[in-house]
């Protein structure tokens, strides 16, 4: 195993959030395009900055560093049920597999059409108000911030301890019960937490780095499938386009590819003797 370099706490954390601050500034135009990717790459994008800001209080303190995941925050609530939108599309498409399915997901589209435009035109005056501009400036001011020697150390304990943090709180969730809808999607976060840690820390971290990405990547997709599954058997259940037969057979659908899912996931999931950075 190749030791990781020497690298301070500064000298790998402001570069990843000065790159990933880079991203925003692209992925902005492409949101009033009719890219269908603009929503979910700002999505990860706003995510991987505020997982990083959050160990980041080290070197820039905890109300600086917090003052910005919370700009990042407000925007990044606003997309989530533009996410959830589309990846409730989706999610029908794999789970009507009969022409009478996909017929009902058809209907269940248009009648949700009006909608779910309204709220993308409600998130894309806030884009052009200035909101997401704003919000990219302050951390670009963060990290202009001169940063005090004393606190800026040796980086490879700072990263140790920052992922076994995340892993921790995985391990510290469990594996909730299968019906447990907010748990699992609690276990995602945290999940996505020690995913994208890994990746903006990955100089500090050596060759145990990679490995456990994958598996945390892994897992969180696989929980990702099931949180996609769950919205989508919500909406079923409160549409009124449809009957209660209609209803049902969706539903049906929706826990038969449920059960898949959840599977999948753990056959995925962070086993707690593999996750030692």
């Amino acid at each position: 195993m190749t030791s990781p370099p020497t690298l301070t706490i500064a000298a790998v954390l402001v570069p990843a959030l000065r790159g990933l601050s880079h991203e925003l500034e692209e992925v902005t135009p492409r949101l009033s395009t009719d890219d269908p990717e603009a929503i979910h790459d700002l999505r990860v994008t706003l995510r991987r900055l505020r997982s990083l800001l959050r160990p980041a209080r080290r070197i820039f303190g905890r109300f600086h560093a917090d003052f910005v995941r919370a700009e990042l925050g407000r925007v990044a609530e606003q997309t989530g049920a533009l996410r959830d939108e589309e990846a409730l599309h989706e999610t029908l498409a794999r789970v009507a597999v009969t022409p009478r399915l996909r017929a009902l997901t058809a209907r269940l589209g248009r009648a949700r059409a009006a909608g779910a435009r309204a709220r993308r035109r409600v998130f894309l005056r806030a884009v052009e108000g200035g909101e997401l501009l704003e919000a990219r400036r302050t951390l670009d001011a963060l990290l202009h911030l001169p940063i005090d020697p004393r606190r800026d150390r040796d980086g490879r304990k700072f990263a140790a301890r920052a992922v076994a943090r995340a892993v921790a709180e995985v391990e510290r969730l469990g594996l909730p019960v299968d019906g447990d809808v907010a748990g699992l999607h609690e276990l995602r976060i945290a999940h996505k937490r020690v995913r994208y840690l890994v990746m903006g820390l990955a100089p500090l971290l050596g060759d145990a780095a990679e490995p456990l990405r994958r598996q945390a990547e892994r897992a969180q997709k696989r929980l990702g499938d099931v949180h996609d599954l769950d919205v989508a058997g919500a909406v079923i259940a409160r549409s009124r386009c449809l009957d209660a037969t209609e209803r049902s057979s969706l539903g049906a659908a929706i826990t038969r590819a449920r059960a898949v899912a959840l599977a999948r996931f753990h056959d995925a999931r962070l086993a707690t003797t593999e996750v030692s950075p």
